[in-house]
């Protein structure tokens, strides 16, 4: 077996420097990539198109609680201006009930 040459010991150890960079360029590269990767953690959000379809039920389900709110302000609000002139016209009648019973009461004193 020959000794080896000065170029030879050379070739090698530029071979095995290189291959150690490479090796150091491709760790660094496993390092700064994403684990896990974006699609798998993406799965745990929802996505724009189902989250504006959410948002728009959500409006629409919004306008009609509003709607049955205030159609049911206006019921009650009918409702006390029905009470209101039940109440004023039972008062009206107990008043007619009262001046006939004052007015027989004197009608039997005077007797």
């Amino acid at each position: 077996m020959e000794p080896l040459t000065t170029s030879t010991v050379l070739t090698f150890g530029g071979i095995i420097l290189l291959l150690q960079v490479a090796n150091m360029a491709v760790n660094i590269f496993a390092k700064l990539r994403r684990s896990p990767p974006i699609d798998q953690t993406l799965q745990n959000y929802v996505r724009r198109d189902e989250f504006d379809k959410l948002r728009d039920e959500l409006r629409r389900a919004d306008a009609k609680l509003f709607d049955l709110a205030r159609e049911n302000t206006d019921r009650i609000a009918a409702l006390q201006t029905a009470d209101a002139s039940w109440k004023n016209g039972i008062s009206m009648q107990m008043g007619r009930f009262d001046a006939s019973i004052n007015e027989l009461l004197k009608r039997v004193k005077s007797e």
